[in-house]
């Protein structure tokens, strides 16, 4: 009878162990990690001129002017448990974009990105003639939005960042040409930016961002939900002087202005009707690189102490016709450009667009509407 009760524990037991180990097997399954990102990416530093750009599906990678691309194997970090093909330290030539695939540790999501390594110096005219779809997420294709990019050269683009990436979250069923941020065929000389001042609807006003204004600038947006003023990064490399920003603009405000912050610019629930006109904001921003300082944001890029000189257009107009606007760069009292650091690329260009100049507060006219187009930047080198 004890071997009986023996036995009987002991099966007892097993199965409970059994029972245990499924269970644990199960959580960990249900425990598999579904991002799958680039966190960071390592290419020798003699061959960078800068820290590469990691955005949602793409890394822009500066390059020194003599570094072979023939024949680069970079390194990556990415998310727990993920993979990615080709594999990290896989030798390629890198004279044209490379397109890497990162697939989750659980093995349901994926995200491509594309690698560009260039050496190719920034572009000073900006014709706004071509675009293409981009999706805040490759895993939720929906949500289609456009991205205005420059031709710089037979195999180098150069993308204008926007928030349209934030406000797809809010977009539901939404065409791109329904974003803040869209092209028009209707430019000075083809196409064109269209920028339009847009309600973010009942969930966008519960989270204290009820107007998305239209915007477009050199730099990268990466969301920052915690604090959607720290999404824009502003700035790309410039390695000459800037002496003027010039280009069209056409502007109609929108016809109820609210504000959506106090005095101190704090956020405040609700928004109180103003009888103003919104304005649009049209600027550029030359900025020295310091360490942990490669972007200003939407904190800071009127106001850092990196700041060297600025070009900001004075009291816009509303027309109906093209406007030329062409506005000089002037230098912030105490500060002076240093030629070496401009040799080495130790300087950023911001050149931003607004169709609400509040817009980063949450504040301006829903309908307000700003065409850009044919934008220069004459430099002391020209």
């Amino acid at each position: 009878m004890k071997n009986k009760s023996k036995n009987l524990y002991l099966i007892i037991g097993l199965y409970l162990l059994s029972m245990s180990t499924i269970f644990l097997s199960c959580i960990r399954e249900e425990a598999l990690n579904t991002e799958a990102d680039i966190v960071s990416i390592k290419i020798p530093k003699d061959l960078l001129k800068r820290t590469p750009i990691i955005e949602d599906t793409q890394i822009i990678c500066n390059m020194d002017v003599n570094a072979d691309l023939t024949s680069l194997a970079p390194e990556f970090t990415i998310t727990e448990g993920a993979s990615i093909m080709p594999k990290s330290g896989t030798k390629l030539d890198f004279t044209n974009p490379q397109i890497y695939t990162v697939t989750s540790q659980d093995g349901k999501w994926q995200k491509k990105y594309t690698i560009k390594c260039i050496k190719t110096e920034t572009a000073n005219n900006f014709h706004f003639n071509f675009f293409k779809e981009g999706v805040m997420d490759e895993n939720n294709p929906d949500n289609k939005f456009h991205i205005i990019y420059e031709k710089i050269d037979a195999t180098n683009t150069l993308d204008w960042s926007s928030g349209n990436k934030g406000y797809s979250i809010l977009a539901s069923g939404k065409a791109p040409e329904e974003y803040p941020t869209s092209f028009s065929e209707n430019g000075y000389k083809g196409g064109c930016a269209k920028l339009v001042t847009r309600s973010t609807g009942p969930l966008g006003a519960m989270f204290g961002s009820p107007m998305a204004a239209g915007n477009i600038f050199t730099g990268k947006f990466k969301l920052n939900i915690a604090n959607a003023l720290k999404s824009t990064l502003f700035g790309i490399e410039y390695k000459h002087e800037p002496l003027k920003l010039t280009g069209y603009y056409k502007y109609k405000s929108g016809k109820e202005y609210k504000q959506f912050t106090d005095s101190d610019g704090n956020k405040i629930s609700g928004g109180k009707v103003l009888d103003i006109k919104d304005e649009c904001s049209i600027y550029a921003v030359f900025f020295e690189i310091t360490d942990g300082v490669e972007h200003l944001d939407g904190e800071n890029i009127l106001t850092h102490k990196n700041i060297i000189s600025i070009a900001k257009l004075e009291n816009s107009v509303e027309s109906d016709d093209w406007k030329k606007f062409d506005i000089d760069f002037k230098l912030k009292e105490g500060k002076s450009i240093d030629s070496e650091k401009l040799k080495n690329g130790k300087y950023n260009i911001a050149i931003v667009f607004s169709s609400s100049k509040d817009g980063d507060k949450f504040n301006g006219a829903v309908g307000s509407t700003l065409y850009i187009d044919e934008v220069q930047l004459i430099s002391k080198k020209q």
